[in-house]
């Protein structure tokens, strides 16, 4: 095709695209059920919120009081929230048709880049047909319209780019190939860090491929040394999020949570008998790759073999194997037309089961229709009117971003103690614990650890509790005991108020503290017992721990044995009643046992449930152990004081209950709290509580403190009159307050006065450390390559 006609070809084609696009949007717009996908809503509250920051003149925003009490808004894709605002903007800023823009976006630059790359190749129809068809292929629609992972949705549209530049610079050695395919591949991990690695992990095996089959190693070895350096680049961003949000991109765990049968990956009834449940790679892709293993040149090949290995390997990233057959169905240049015919033909037919992800129920409901009856059906409505200060939401997640976003946007949206994007966030595991506190129905826990959540309102799905509508009055009378009244109620859900000051922090008073991983467990069943964030007793002091009449270990941890032991000696000696589970008691580094203070665990299983204890309450004939638990891997102990109880093994008496070196250690073995909270046996629980000395019934001394807290760009200013406030704000270690600020379970107190808090990366200068260093790499390895490029074409030359 000459110059002219190419130019007349591409500006065709692309007026195709943008008919398309507006075709696309129109049936999105009629379906009913935009915008669909799981975390849609979360990555369009985020734009959203993105831009109203920018138009307050904060350009970079780092902190949204929203959500989880206040949550760090940066994440592994930092460029997505800018990207969703400027969609937004163009929009006008409706949010709704700001995501019809960034559809049309994504549709485009799909598109775009096939065209590309298929002019390049000097095969510009299998490239105009290969960008429509990419938007449609199942998996990209499954990303996007069914998870709403709209990050990795525009990855996948940039990702073939990639591939080419790679694949050129391997055929051609020229170093700008390799400039433009890592200055996209940078842009991907800006997008998501963790489809950048990867891709970089699905991009090495190629390579590696590629080594092995034309015994080539310089140049597969100089791109993978370029992937190396780009992640470098990302790599301060990443290292801030991992030290202040306690965590880096879980990729091995991802890779469990979405692993499933190839049989799945490829079955294209599947969507039709249980709906759109699993990643589909495609049997037309599948069939392709079969026949061009055998049947394709060595070029072709090898990007085959690469994507039917990721495609089994890597199941919930498929557009990445996707990409890398398609790239080597545009690379088999000696396919006859009949077969690319055929293989086009299949692909389509593919898509069709899949196109109801678009068209939903074509009833041209709208968004604003949708969402407004969830919110009467679920009295959010009503909590929004009546919130003065946050709202608890208690429905196990079942509505999704949906609840959070309704409870949280808008003009009238309200602050809640829940939210949307789960573990990173600082109160993630104590809203844990109130879905668990409904769900085992311990209800006087679940208010007040409400109240301690800073919440005015609770919301609870009646199918969340302990047996559903049979428990409406323990849960209506826990909730006036704590100062809750009803004030809406339905057939599935339940509001509670309770009379605040507009805005307050707590000031409590427990009586018992529990440390360790397994100690909130306790506390669920004893509200009495205070949480704590931080399971190293050697963290803790006398004077800190002595305020409490007993303290609870269970899971604990130390990095010194002699001093913890010598810290829970000293403060049972002076009257502290110190409760250990034994499970948790850790193994010593030397001994290699599990031994605290002269008692030392010994394994036992027991199967089906425990035999009968002989106990200072009598012979317990405990409930057997609930499904699923038939093998209790368990302890009991050796080297108590006084043995206040034993199970009878081979006629052997083991002790598994009573004291150490004096009154106030209590150790309590064969998991018996796990059990309780399993099981709600009263034997056991009776026995938890001679143990504990605490009664279920009682709760902490909470009084509520009014507070002024302003936020003005990324600072927070907050007014107090008392000292030792809980300000109901997660804790985050963005704040830098100095010692007027500290943590406790997760949220941030402050003492009496003004506190000013900033909000400020506090890894910045290793982060940008680290990514100026891999920048100046970056530059380096890229003069390098031109270097030797140059001297190459010299050589040849003279």
């Amino acid at each position: 095709m000459s110059k002219t006609k190419q130019r007349s070809f591409i500006v065709g084609t692309l007026l195709f695209y943008g008919i398309l696009s507006g075709l696309i949007v129109f049936v999105i717009s009629k379906s009913g059920v935009y915008p669909r996908g799981e975390e849609t809503l979360y990555y369009l509250y985020r734009g959203d919120f993105f831009l109203q920051q920018i138009k307050q003149g904060n350009l970079f925003p780092l902190w949204d009081a929203n959500w989880y009490n206040g949550m760090d808004v940066r994440s592994y894709s930092p460029l997505m929230g800018y990207v969703l605002a400027v969609c937004q903007f163009l929009a006008g800023g409706n949010l709704w048709n700001g995501y019809l823009v960034f559809v049309v976006t994504l549709f485009l630059c799909g598109g775009i880049c096939w065209l590309v790359i298929g002019c390049k190749r000097n095969r510009p129809w299998m490239g105009a047909l290969l960008g429509v068809l990419w938007f449609f292929m199942p998996t990209n629609l499954y990303t996007v319209f069914e998870q709403g992972n709209l990050s990795y949705g525009i990855c996948a549209a940039l990702l073939p780019l990639v591939i080419w530049g790679i694949h050129q610079f391997l055929e051609k050695n020229r170093w700008k190939f390799l400039l433009q395919a890592l200055i996209i591949y940078l842009l991907i991990l800006m997008f998501h860090v963790g489809y950048g690695v990867v891709l970089a992990g699905s991009l090495g095996l190629y390579l590696l491929i590629y080594h092995f089959a034309n015994r080539k190693t310089k140049a597969p070895g100089i791109v993978f040394l370029g992937i190396l350096s780009t992640l470098l680049v990302m790599g301060g961003w990443v290292f801030s999020l991992w030290k202040e949000q306690g965590q880096a991109p879980d990729i091995i765990g991802l890779f469990q949570e979405q692993m499933q049968s190839y049989w799945i990956t490829i079955n294209p009834l599947l969507r039709l008998q249980e709906g759109y449940t699993h990643t589909y790679f495609g049997i037309a892709v599948f069939v392709f790759i079969i026949f061009g293993i055998f049947m394709a040149k060595k070029s072709t090949m090898l990007w085959l073999w690469t994507g039917l290995v990721v495609s089994i390997v890597m199941p919930g990233f498929l557009g990445i194997p996707l990409a890398f057959v398609l790239y080597g169905f545009m690379e088999w240049k000696s396919l006859k037309k009949p077969f690319v015919a055929v293989a086009f033909l299949l692909m389509v037919l593919d898509v069709v089961p899949s196109a109801k992800l678009l068209y939903g129920e074509f009833n041209g409901a709208t968004p604003q229709d949708r969402l407004s009856e969830i919110e009467k059906t679920t009295l959010i409505k009503e909590a929004k009117e009546i919130t003065e200060q946050r709202l608890t939401f208690i429905d196990g997640g079942s509505l999704g971003t949906e609840a959070a976003y309704l409870i949280s946007s808008g003009e009238n949206g309200i602050k809640e103690v829940a939210g949307v994007g789960g573990e990173k966030f600082a109160v993630y595991r104590n809203v844990e614990q109130l879905n668990q506190a409904a769900q085992d129905g311990n209800y006087l826990y679940l208010f007040d650890r409400c109240i301690e959540m800073g919440s005015d309102s609770v919301l609870i799905g009646l199918d969340q509790i302990y047996g559903e509508n049979e428990d409406i009055g323990a849960l209506d009378g826990a909730a006036n005991r704590l100062g809750y009244g009803v004030v809406a109620s339905n057939q599935k859900y339940r509001l509670y108020h309770k009379n605040t000051p507009e805005s307050f922090g707590v000031s409590s008073k427990y009586e018992a503290i529990g440390i360790g991983t397994s100690a909130p467990m306790i506390s669920l069943s004893f509200p009495m017992v205070e949480e704590t964030d931080d399971t190293n007793l050697n963290h803790y002091t006398y004077e800190e721990l002595s305020q409490y009449r007993q303290i609870y270990l269970a899971g604990f941890t130390y990095t010194d044995r002699e001093s913890a032991e010598q810290l829970i000696k000293k403060l049972s000696e002076n009257g502290v009643r110190v409760v250990i589970l034994a499970d948790g008691i850790p193994v010593d580094g030397n001994s290699g046992l599990q031994t605290f203070l002269g008692v030392t665990c010994q394994k036992i299983t027991f199967s089906y449930g425990y035999p009968e204890l002989d106990t200072t309450k009598g012979i317990i004939r405990s409930d057997l152990f609930p499904e699923g638990h038939s093998k209790w891997n368990t302890v009991y102990l050796k080297g108590l004081t006084d043995i206040w109880g034993t199970a009878t093994v081979l006629d052997k008496q083991l002790a598994f209950y009573g004291t150490g070196q004096n009154k106030n250690l209590i150790y309590v073995g064969l998991n018996l709290t796990y059990h309780y909270a399993l099981t709600k046996d009263k034997s056991i629980g009776l026995l938890l509580s001679e143990a504990i000395q605490l009664s279920g019934d009682s709760i902490p001394q909470r009084d509520l403190v009014p507070l002024r807290i302003s936020q003005s760009g990324n600072q927070i200013t907050i007014r107090s009159r008392n000292d030792g406030v809980n300000t109901t704000l997660a804790y985050q270690n963005l704040f830098a307050g100095g010692e007027g600020i500290y943590k406790k379970n997760n949220l941030t107190y402050v003492n009496a006065g003004e506190t000013v808090i900033k909000i400020r990366p506090e890894y910045g200068i290793q982060g940008f450390g680290i990514s100026g260093i891999g920048l100046i790499l970056w530059i380096c390895f890229f003069s390098w390559i031109k270097k030797k490029e140059k001297a190459g074409k010299e050589e040849s030359n003279g």
